[in-house]
């Protein structure tokens, strides 16, 4: 789900109303239960909002009115009333939003590093994420993602990209896409 889940989005950026049924059959490939779709359809209806150059409060509150599953409305709440707010202790992150395998406990974590860390560096958020502990290779991709989306690549930091096996590879694919989808 974290590799595909942002790519939907991307793909749906001008057409957001198709983000939570593509979103969700694309999920399906890994996981069955609902959860884990309710999982994807909200990464990839943030990476598509980030993409449109939406703010962070406009995120979460276009991500809270729609989730089915009160497991993540739950836990929307809490990143809604820490987004503004001063920086969220990752023991405080790991204890109310989670930082583990399942959907629910990583999913809104990413969400809300991602929204939180918007407009700061890269490698900010990823020192946060560390921080967090748990599953943070999960939550590393989904929040990386959605911040890619907004920031583009001409905002990674360039002496991690250097090092990066098989770049050319990569910023290929992502030109291509990114040439399918420009923003709005």
């Amino acid at each position: 789900m974290k590799e595909r889940a942002p790519v939907v989005g991307l793909v749906c950026a001008r057409d957001i109303d198709r983000v939570d049924e593509l979103a969700r059959t694309s999920a399906l490939i890994t996981h069955a239960h609902p959860l884990g779709q309710g999982a994807a359809v909200l990464i990839a209806r943030a990476t598509a909002l980030a993409m449109n150059a939406r703010d962070s409060s406009e995120i979460l509150d276009a991500l809270h009115a729609r989730p089915e599953q009160p497991q993540f409305r739950e836990r929307l709440d809490v990143a809604r009333t820490w987004i503004h707010s001063p920086l969220a202790h990752p023991r405080d992150v790991r204890r109310r939003l989670g930082n583990g395998i399942a959907a629910t406990e990583s999913c809104v974590t990413a969400l809300y590093i991602a929204l939180r860390f918007l407009d700061a560096p890269f490698d900010e958020m990823l020192r946060y994420v560390a921080t967090c502990r748990g599953d943070v290779d999960t939550i590393g991709a989904m929040a990386g993602a959605i911040w890619g989306a907004r920031n583009g690549d001409g905002a990674l930091p360039p002496a991690a990209l250097a090092n990066l096996e098989a770049a050319d590879r990569i910023r290929n694919v992502a030109l291509a896409l990114h040439a399918v989808v420009e923003p709005r």
